[in-house]
């Protein structure tokens, strides 16, 4: 499992202590440190299922986006992404709230 996590979110570290807790092995990702790949934001959205619209913060000013947008304005700007996730292999969710993150346990 990865949780995509930024260290400056409340959501992430209450989702990370949560993990924890359960003693959940997982790896993190710093996404702004180590900024995705077109392929893995491609992979994220197929992960998320019909939850893709939620993993781009409102910030983005997008109404209805497209898959496509989603994609490219995160790409272009790492910080729009939406966050806590958690992902494994063939599954993601946005723990918002961090409880959601169970469902991947």
């Amino acid at each position: 499992m990865t949780l995509w996590f930024n260290a400056k979110c409340s959501k992430c570290q209450q989702t990370r202590a949560l993990l924890e807790s359960r003693k959940v092995t997982f790896n993190l990702r710093a996404y702004l440190d180590e900024p995705p790949t077109q392929m893995e934001l491609e992979a994220l959205v197929t992960k998320l299922g019909d939850d893709w619209p939620k993993m781009i913060r409102p910030e983005a000013g997008l109404k209805s986006p497209t898959r496509d947008q989603v994609i490219s304005a995160i790409a272009a700007d790492t910080k729009l992404l939406e966050r806590p996730i958690l992902e494994t292999s063939d599954r993601a969710v946005l723990a918002r709230p961090p409880e959601l993150a169970l469902k991947l346990v």
